[in-house]
C-alpha cells in the first residue's frame, strides 16, 4: 500500500462534499498516510458516493467505494459494503478511512517479532523524550502515549497490539484531532504494556538487548513485572547489589532472553540505575535451586 490516499466524491450533497474536502485537509497525515482530494475519480483510491448513484467499475476500476447512507437505511446494508452515516461527521469519516486502510494493508505485513521489537524501541524512545505523543501503527490506527501519567491509549485491544504485526511510524506531538480519534479508546498502564511486550519477545527468544554495564534496582517492578518465571529472583538479586547480564545468567541459570528482557524493561521504566563502581564478580556455573528455591520461585516469593 502506498503512503497516500486520493479521495474523491460523486454526487454528494453540496454540504457533505464541502465537509469531506475539509476533513481530508484536516486529517492529512493524522492517520499515518497523506490524504488528498481529487475531482477526477479515475485517479482516486477511495470514492464517496450517494446512495442513489450507480457507479460503474470502468469509471474507477481500482477505487474503494464508500456509500453515504441515511441512518434508517444502514441496517439493510450488506456486511461487506463500506458506508458512512449522513450527514458527514469527523468520527464517521475517520472510521471508514480506517476500514479502507485495513483492506488496502499489505498481504504480508512485517513479522510479529519484528513488530514487537520496533514497538518496544518506539516506547522506550518516547519515554526518553517525554511529553504527549502519537504513533501511527498502520491501517489508520494510532497509539497515544502520555509520559506524565505513564499511560498508553489505543483502540486496538492489547492482545492484538502485542500479538499481531503492525507497522510503526514515527512519533509526533498529539493534536486535538488525535484526541477525537481516540475518544473512548481503552487506556493501559504503560508498565503493563512493556512487561507483557518484553515477556512475549523473551518467549520467542528475541528479547531486547539489556543495557550495558552493571545495574541495580532502585525500586521493585510492579506486579505485572513479577508474573514471569524468574523475574522475582532477578529483582531480589538486583536489589541486593548491581549485576551485569552475564552475572545474572550465571547466578540464576535463567535463559539469556529472560534476563535481557527483564533488564531492558527495568531500564525503560526507570526502575534501575547503572553502577559505575561495580567490581565484576567471578562468573561460575549456576547452581540449580533446591526444592525450597523452586517453591519460592513458583509462588513469586523471591
Amino acid at each position: 500500500m502506498n503512503d497516500s490516499l486520493v479521495i474523491g466524491a460523486i454526487d454528494l450533497p453540496g454540504k457533505d462534499e464541502t465537509v469531506l474536502r475539509a476533513l481530508v485537509r484536516l486529517l492529512d497525515c493524522t492517520l499515518g498516510v497523506n490524504l488528498r482530494f481529487d475531482d477526477d475519480v479515475s485517479h482516486c483510491d477511495v470514492v464517496f458516493v450517494s446512495a442513489e448513484v450507480g457507479v460503474t467499475r470502468a469509471l474507477m476500476p481500482s477505487a474503494v467505494t464508500v456509500t453515504l447512507l441515511e441512518p434508517s437505511n444502514q441496517a439493510a446494508c450488506a456486511p461487506d459494503r463500506l458506508f458512512v452515516p449522513c450527514p458527514l461527521r469527523m468520527s464517521g469519516v475517520i472510521g471508514v478511512l480506517q476500514a479502507v486502510l485495513s483492506r488496502l494493508a499489505p498481504a504480508a505485513p512485517v513479522e510479529r517479532i519484528q513488530w514487537q521489537g520496533a514497538l518496544f524501541a518506539c516506547l522506550r524512545e518516547a519515554l526518553r523524550r517525554g511529553g504527549r505523543s502519537v504513533l501511527a501503527i498502520g491501517a489508520g490506527k494510532l497509539l497515544l502515549l502520555d509520559t506524565v501519567t505513564l499511560r498508553l491509549q489505543s483502540a486496538v485491544p492489547l492482545e492484538q497490539l502485542i500479538g499481531q504485526a503492525h507497522r510503526a511510524g514515527a512519533w509526533r506531538a498529539a493534536s486535538a484531532v488525535d484526541e477525537e480519534m481516540l475518544h473512548g479508546a481503552a487506556v493501559h498502564p504503560l508498565h503493563e504494556v512493556l512487561w507483557r511486550l518484553s515477556a512475549a519477545m523473551a518467549a520467542a527468544n528475541a528479547a531486547p538487548l539489556a543495557p550495558s554495564g552493571a545495574w541495580r534496582l532502585q525500586r521493585w517492578p510492579s506486579a505485572a513485572g513479577l508474573m514471569t518465571a524468574g523475574h522475582p529472583r532477578l529483582a531480589a538479586l538486583l536489589t541486593q547489589r548491581a549485576h551485569t547480564a552475564d552475572e545474572l545468567m550465571a547466578s540464576t541459570a535463567l535463559p539469556s532472553a529472560t534476563v535481557h528482557a527483564f533488564l531492558a524493561t527495568c531500564e525503560a521504566l526507570g526502575l534501575g540505575v547503572r553502577d559505575a563502581t561495580h567490581t565484576p564478580q567471578a562468573v561460575g556455573g549456576a547452581v540449580a535451586p533446591g526444592w525450597l528455591g523452586q517453591l519460592r520461585e513458583r509462588l513469586k516469593l523471591w
